[in-house]
């Protein structure tokens, strides 16, 4: 009798380790076909997004809606992908970028306003020496921190990564106001939050054609 108990409890426990391990590899098995499926969806809808970019409008006046659009949404059998357009020009010339603008984005950033400046102006002196080859050079700065260059979270909504604002691959010191992103419009000259959100919510229904209407 005791030997058939202690069997029992071995059979217990084997069973129970059995269990443990098909759950594991279960779960394991879903999370690689997730995977899967998201990276297959996401390259699915930059395919896809390259074709409707590149391809002319059915119609001429279709291409007045294609104007200056920020973003497509794809719906494929597997899922829902949105793909973000960000031009070059709606980023800052990092080699360009004067210092109280720079300061003025890293403000926006969530960097105190002193450090804020003392980063843009060692910047802008570095940049004025040897213009930037690569942005990861900016890591080798100091107060330049992964969480700043990658980006992060701030108030529960994720902070744009500086990577996103900044460039080197455009000349010139202008941004394209219908694709920058709110904190790139409110680091502008005589912007702030509140005017950048205005623009913000004018171009979602209708971007902009020329400065004047901006301005406007």
């Amino acid at each position: 009798m005791l030997a058939v108990l202690w069997l029992t409890v071995i059979l217990t426990f084997i069973a129970g380790a059995l269990s443990s391990t098909v759950r594991t590899e279960v779960e394991a098995t879903r999370n690689q076909i997730d995977r899967e499926r998201g990276y297959f969806l996401a390259r699915g809808a930059i395919q896809a997004a390259a074709l409707e970019l590149t391809s002319p409008p059915a119609r001429p006046e279709d291409a007045e809606k294609q104007f200056a659009r920020r973003e497509l949404l794809f719906e494929f059998e597997t899922g829902t992908a949105r793909v973000e357009l960000q031009p070059e020009i709606a980023k800052f010339n990092l080699n360009a970028i004067p210092a109280l603008i720079l300061a003025r984005l890293f403000y926006q950033l969530a960097v105190p306003e002193a450090d804020a400046r003392y980063l843009a102006a060692m910047i802008r002196a570095r940049a004025d020496k040897v213009p930037f080859q690569r942005l990861e050079e900016l890591l080798d700065l100091p107060g330049m921190t992964p969480d700043l260059f990658y980006g992060g979270f701030r108030n529960g909504a994720r902070r744009p990564a500086l990577e996103d604002l900044v460039t080197l691959r455009r000349a010139g010191t202008g941004v394209d106001v219908n694709y920058a992103a709110v904190e790139t419009l409110a680091s502008l000259p005589g912007m702030d939050e509140h005017s950048a959100a205005i623009v913000d919510e004018v171009r979602r229904r209708r971007p902009f054609h020329n400065l004047d209407e901006a301005g406007a």
